[in-house]
This record gives C-alpha cells, structure tokens and sequence, in this order.
C-alpha cells in the first residue's frame, strides 16, 4: 500500500510539475505573444511610415519621372535644334567657302592681270627711260656741237666785228681827210673863180 502511494504521489508529483511547466510555458508563450504584439505593432508603424515614405517617394518618383520626361523632349527638341542649327551652319559654311573660293579665283586672276600690267608698265617705263636718257645724250651732244658752233662763230663775229670797227674808223679818217681837201679844192676853185673875173 505504500507503494501504490509512492507510485500515486510520485505521479502526482510528475503531474503537478507537467502543470507548472504548462503554466509556464503558458506564461512564457504569453509574453512571447505580448513581446511578439509589440513587435507587430512596432513593425505595423514602422511599416505604416515606410508606406507612407514609399508613397512620398512614389510622388516624387513620378514627379521626378515627368520631369525626366519633359527633360528629356526638351533635350530631344533642342538636339532637333541643333542638328538643324548644324546642318544650317555646315551649308552656310559651304556657301562660304564656295564665295571665297570664286572671291580667291577672281583676286587671283585680278593679281596676275594687275601683275601683267604692272611688268608691261616696267617694261614700258624701262623702254621710255632708255629711250630718254638715249635722247638727253642725243641733246647733250647736239647742244656741246651747237655750243662749240656758236662759240666758233661768235668769235668769228668778234673778229669781224673789231675788223669792221677798224676799217670803219679808217673810212671814218679818209672821209674826214677827203673833206678836208673837198673844202681847200673848193676853196681854191672860189678864188680862181674869183681871180678869173677880176
């Protein structure tokens, strides 16, 4: 009988012990459930604000993907823009340079024909000093032969000039001399004349 109650209260024991361990496992699995409430709700917010934040940057994703957008039809436009301006550069370019190439062709045949010119006017110019300074030699001779010539006859003048002062002051002397004896023979015919008719 003893031992039928060692057995009954040694399952007794057993049990009493199976019952505190439930309860506290009990107790254990509350607060795991109050610490997992907490958490969860922790969570709950944490998710509520990273909705929240997710929304915000919904927005400002969208927001920023529209301005992406626009940018970017900007971007599209002002590359349309500027392969037009491009284009419209490189023709102008080209119209240019075709206009200075007709422009660098004409001053290039105006210089060689300004160049032609300019050695036909040397050449003439040349041709006319050669010709002048032959000329100046020409006249330079004619006038030392002129001069020489004038000089011989201004000297021949000289010497028949003093020869005809001279033959005119010995004309002067014989008529002088001759009017002297003209005046005694008429002298000397008045008186015959006069003694003839006493």
């Amino acid at each position: 009988m003893c031992i039928s109650y060692c057995v009954q209260n040694r399952e007794y024991v057993i049990h009493v012990n199976n019952v505190v361990a439930c309860i506290c496992l009990i107790g254990r699995v509350e607060n795991v459930r109050i610490q997992r409430d907490s958490e969860v709700a922790q969570l709950q917010e944490r998710v509520s604000g990273f909705q929240s934040q997710f929304e915000v940057a919904s927005e400002e994703r969208e927001a920023n993907v529209n301005q992406i957008n626009a940018l970017n039809k900007k971007l599209l436009e002002a590359n349309k823009e500027k392969e037009a301006a491009y284009r419209k550069c490189l023709k102008e370019v080209a119209l240019m340079e075709q206009d200075q190439q007709v422009k660098t062709r004409d001053l290039e045949i105006r210089l060689q024909t300004t160049e032609d010119t300019r050695q036909q006017t040397v050449s003439e110019l040349r041709r006319l000093l050669t010709a002048q300074q032959r000329m100046s030699a020409r006249w330079k001779e004619e006038c030392q032969t002129i001069r020489h010539k004038f000089e011989g006859k201004l000297t021949d003048c000289r010497a028949e000039m003093s020869h005809v002062k001279k033959r005119n002051e010995e004309l002067t002397s014989l008529l002088k001399d001759s009017q002297a004896k003209t005046a005694e023979v008429s002298a000397d015919t008045a008186i015959l004349h006069a003694l003839k008719y006493t």
